[in-house]
């Protein structure tokens, strides 16, 4: 069973506030906040196709959770004391069960991002492979603008420099216009959304998975439903 880590490169996955900078702890990636994305896809041809998705976003120092009420699951990453991924955890909330992944399973499967792409959302080098266009302010934050041409795709992104997410993340190539939008970003204790809480649900190892082929809930789960 594959892990279903939401990355951009997976297409499908306005209040504003200041944060206390109290601690260089607390900046940047590891600032915690609570967010709002919408995923968009338009896939060309004779009859265009349109994809979205709100999702929610919850960064914590060595945790992050992405929600995705329409599907009923949630994701959870976890970081290590060496400041690299340690765990993840994909939770199902419509059959209450979470599968986990230790260090090992996901570098088994080759799905083994870096900390940085998972609390940022998207990789740090793509803004030194964009032209800098100027700044801005976005839900009351510093952004920079950039924009380029990447593998034949048109790039444009819209970069919160203190919280380091993206405000707007568009790539448009010949076979589809792709985007991510923050909608929303709430200092985390006034969200209306919290992290999930799984105490009562059931817990396997990703490495029992392929001994228990035969359980309901994941056969639903590989088929997708």
């Amino acid at each position: 069973m594959k892990s279903t880590i939401f990355i951009l490169a997976v297409y499908l996955t306005t209040l504003c506030f200041t944060l206390p900078v109290n601690a260089a702890e607390k900046t940047g990636i590891s600032r915690p906040l609570t967010a709002l994305f919408e995923s968009r896809v338009i896939v060309f041809g004779h009859r265009p196709k349109h994809f979205s998705r709100l999702w929610h976003f919850i960064r914590q120092a060595d945790r992050i959770e992405k929600q995705i009420p329409d599907q009923q699951r949630d994701e959870v990453w976890f970081r290590g004391k060496d400041g690299s991924l340690k765990a993840y955890q994909f939770i199902s909330d419509k059959h209450r069960m979470v599968i986990e992944y230790n260090r090992g399973d996901l570098k088994s499967i080759s799905n083994y991002p870096s900390w940085d792409l998972v609390a940022t959302i998207l990789p740090a080098t793509l803004r030194g492979k964009l032209k800098y266009q100027g700044s801005a302010k976005i839900f009351g934050h510093p952004a920079s603008l950039y924009r380029g041409n990447l593998n034949g795709a048109d790039v444009e992104l819209t970069w919160l420099d203190d919280v380091m997410l993206p405000a707007k993340y568009r790539e448009i190539n010949q076979r589809r216009d792709t985007q991510i939008e923050l909608k929303k970003l709430y200092n985390p204790k006034d969200a209306p959304w919290k992290a999930r809480i799984t105490t009562n649900y059931r817990f396997m190892d990703f490495a029992d998975v392929g001994d228990n082929e035969s359980d309901p809930a994941l056969r639903e789960l590989a088929h997708g439903h």
